[in-house]
């Protein structure tokens, strides 16, 4: 079963703050000049008023950007 982590546990994973979290989720963030939408910091569910992130979806994260 998939774990899904609150923004307060992937910004200590990822070392970010939640508000830096909570401005990568804001559309003006996720906007190209031309309107387009960019690809997402990172991929993010609502539950109602809730967020949360997949686990395996800050893993891949964390392994695609060691190299970096």
């Amino acid at each position: 079963m998939e774990q899904y982590l609150k923004p307060k546990e992937v910004a200590q994973m990822l070392g970010v703050s939640e508000i830096y979290l909570a401005k990568m989720r804001n559309s003006k963030y996720n906007t190209e000049k031309d309107g387009t939408l960019k690809k997402s910091f990172l991929p993010f569910y609502k539950v109602g008023r809730c967020v949360r992130y997949r686990l395996s979806d800050i893993e891949n994260h964390i392994a695609l950007n060691m190299n970096k």
